[in-house]
């Protein structure tokens, strides 16, 4: 994964029933910030039933993100869910 201090770090989104993830392109910062903005996020999304924190997209192209989690949210049972770069706040 990318440095936790570097602001490198957003936030992605989607129904249980939506077969993929919705990363947000207008918010970047570092792992606490995109910690803290996903809990605010939930709050005033409460439609939205999984909110993830995960690396820019800038971020995935760099060595420190795995080609596995390149465009991908693995999620609480190990299974990777595509990730579209059109999440709007």
């Amino acid at each position: 994964m990318t440095d936790t201090q570097a602001p490198n770090w957003t936030i992605a989104y989607r129904k249980f029933d939506e077969p993929l993830f919705h990363r947000v392109t207008e918010f970047k910062g570092t792992w606490q910030e995109a910690y803290d903005f996903a809990g605010k996020f939930a709050i005033s999304h409460p439609e939205q039933d999984q909110i993830f924190y995960l690396p820019t997209r800038e971020a995935e192209m760099t060595e420190f993100v795995t080609r596995e989690d390149i465009a991908n949210v693995m999620i609480d049972d190990g299974s990777r869910i595509p990730v579209a770069e059109d999440g709007a706040l």
